[in-house]
């Protein structure tokens, strides 16, 4: 079996195939990286940090785990089982929209 693409306009090569996979996935992880965004295009973390507060300090005041407080800020509360109040106190606290409702 062949890797190119055959000059008739067949089937795409397995290396088009794979590169096509490729370029999904770190579309996907791009998107998420940032956390949730509000309407202005600031994700949690950023918002976090344009309020001068480190991880810690937020997870303190807001009495959540720091790694609630990660997994928000990463885009992947519902892997993590984070509550949506622990959502919507970030969201008030930094004045952001993570989540649609």
């Amino acid at each position: 079996m062949s890797d190119k693409r055959r000059d008739d306009g067949g089937e795409p090569s397995m290396e088009e195939i794979l590169a096509s996979i490729r370029k999904i996935i770190s579309e996907d992880t791009e998107g998420q990286s940032g956390g949730g965004q509000d309407s202005g295009g600031k994700g949690g973390q950023t918002a976090r940090q344009d309020a001068g507060l480190q991880l810690a300090e937020l997870a303190a005041e807001l009495d959540l785990d720091e790694k609630q407080l990660l997994a928000i800020e990463q885009g992947r509360a519902t892997r993590a089982n984070v509550g949506g109040s622990a959502i919507r106190a970030l969201e008030e606290r930094l004045d952001v929209t993570l989540v649609d409702e």
